[in-house]
């Protein structure tokens, strides 16, 4: 568990980067954020709550 832990932390990492390098102002443009397998989900999301999903396996073979 504690390994997609780390991949979730990489992820959340790497957003504030894609929102720094494109000076994001507007919650609207993180849909088009997708990195480490991970992509906005509109089904699961409300205009509140942005969810971003993944079916990347992150599980040691």
């Amino acid at each position: 568990m504690a390994f997609i832990g780390i991949h979730a932390k990489m992820s959340r990492g790497d957003m504030v980067r894609f929102m720094a390098e494109r000076a994001v102002t507007d919650a609207e443009e993180l849909k088009n954020f997708a990195d480490f397998g991970y992509e906005f989900c509109p089904q699961a999301s409300t205009p509140a709550k942005f969810v971003f999903r993944t079916d990347y396996d992150f599980k040691r073979k």
